[in-house]
């Protein structure tokens, strides 16, 4: 099965790399057990050149292939009964419906919109860079996350960034106000194929109040506190720059999104959803788009302890500039136990389910000792690399080496502001969103470049240094 279309490496469609080919493998709400992962692991040893890789979206990564290799690969995958994620990506927190602090299990939600979108065979009319996020609200949240279309679960109406986003039309729920003699009252109005009634009837009304619940939870769901959930819809960009179209049921968010998707399909194979206009949303979702002015705070790595509903705990690491050797995450797999359920996260992490507090020193000993991130303020974390030399045939340098003579010498000058993406080609594989300062190795020499932000004297003259070193001990 494939994930995407076109440019993006799925299990059935590898994508050709300075050292072989590359397949990109995304479980079923990207859970493995230690027996699958330990599988994979081994596999890529047999199969491929022993490099694995979790990426900034949470895909595992198995390199050096080739096309026979990638076929028998694909085959032991469905031989550990790995479910795989095809279709549209549609990307919820790795904890969705696991997490204490989530304020609603958004996989539902993401199962809908995931479902209609391949009823209506919207799938293969997408460019390949077209996705979702729905976001339950958790502490692993996607606000920083580019998207085309998100949702974001919020409770009487409020974002993120806590400021009101109710506004005409719009009210909780997805209701449009009307008048009831001297009182102000509310219906909801599903959105018409065509855009919102504008008779201004009600389209399938349902019972009840802004704050109350239908029979299947319609409206939306009440919390301990008695608001109301419902689901924040943002199109195109980061939940900061996004324009916002207010808050819906999730049924009608549902609608909403997968509209958005279709408008989105009708202007062609490379539209994105920024080419929306506003006069286009309100057309389909019946509401006027706003920009968004919401403050959304860094994304957390995926390392620590996490709590999870039932007093139970999770830890999460993350690998090493996000690659590892498959006899090292096989031993590691191992030593969870077969039975025991792994998390790849976003921001190259591994979390580990159920982990109970005398287990979790032995844990954290383990990864350590394999290399991983164990700790939030690790400089690791604000570096980016790619294979690099000797792995890729295409790389002018050793970008693994680079980073860690970096954080040996220098690691003040990673102080999360920014990303330091090293890249021994000009391909820029593994390229990392906000700002960044890049060394890229070119033919006969590197390059130093940024982008969002003004690169510091002492990095670039030790990535200068660093570099120079590199082609001069070149045979």
């Amino acid at each position: 099965m494939s994930l995407r279309r076109g440019v993006c490496p799925s299990l059935s469609a590898p994508m050709q790399t300075g050292d072989g080919l590359l397949v990109r493998l995304n479980p079923v709400e990207g859970h493995l057990s230690g027996r699958q992962l330990a599988g994979v692991a081994r596999a890529a040893e047999k199969f491929g050149n022993g490099i694995l890789e979790i990426t900034a979206r949470g895909s595992l990564q198995v390199r050096g292939l080739t096309a026979e290799s990638a076929a028998a690969l694909g085959a032991e995958v469905d031989a550990l009964g790995i479910g795989v994620r095809w279709g549209l990506p549609i990307d919820s927190s790795p904890l969705a419906g696991l997490d204490a602090e989530e304020v609603a299990d958004p996989r539902g939600l993401a199962r809908e919109i995931w479902e209609r979108c391949e009823e209506l065979g919207l799938t293969s009319r997408l460019g390949p860079k077209v996705s979702v996020t729905v976001d339950g609200g958790g502490v692993l949240g996607l606000g920083g996350v580019l998207a085309d279309v998100k949702l974001e679960a919020v409770t009487g109406g409020e974002g993120s960034g806590g400021a009101a986003l109710l506004r005409a039309p719009l009210c909780p729920a997805g209701h449009l106000p009307h008048k009831e003699g001297d009182r102000q009252s509310s219906r909801l109005y599903r959105i018409s194929e065509e855009g919102a009634d504008a008779s201004g009837r009600p389209i399938s009304p349902l019972v009840g109040e802004i704050s109350g619940r239908t029979e299947g939870g319609a409206i939306g769901h009440t919390v301990s506190d008695g608001s109301t959930i419902t689901w924040l819809l943002r199109v195109g960009s980061t939940s900061a720059t996004a324009r916002d179209l207010g808050c819906f049921a999730q049924a009608d968010a549902a609608e909403a999104a997968v509209r958005i998707l279709k408008a989105i399909a009708e202007l062609g194979a490379e539209a994105r959803a920024r080419d929306l206009s506003d006069k286009d949303l309100a057309a389909v979702t019946g509401s006027e788009p706003v920009s968004s002015v919401t403050a959304v705070e860094p994304m957390r790595p995926p390392v620590g302890r996490f709590a999870l509903v039932g007093g139970r705990k999770a830890r999460g690491s993350v690998l090493s500039y996000g690659q590892i050797e498959s006899g090292a995450l096989s031993f590691f797999a191992e030593a969870l136990g077969e039975e025991r359920s792994v998390c790849l996260a976003r921001g190259r992490g591994l979390i580990v389910l159920d982990v109970a507090e005398h287990e979790e020193a032995a844990l954290v000993g383990a990864a350590e000792r394999l290399g991983f991130v164990t700790r939030p303020d690790d400089p690791r974390l604000s570096i980016a690399v790619c294979a690099g030399k000797p792995a890729c045939a295409s790389a002018h340098l050793a970008t693994r080496h680079l980073a860690d003579r970096i954080v040996a010498s220098r690691p003040d000058l990673l102080d999360g502001s920014y990303h330091l993406q090293l890249s021994g080609c000009g391909k820029q594989c593994a390229r990392p969103s906000g700002p960044r300062v890049t060394l890229a190795g070119v033919e006969g020499g590197f390059d130093i470049s940024a982008e969002g932000t003004a690169i510091p004297s002492d990095l670039e003259a030790l990535l200068s240094e660093l570099a120079e070193e590199q082609f001069r001990q070149r045979p």
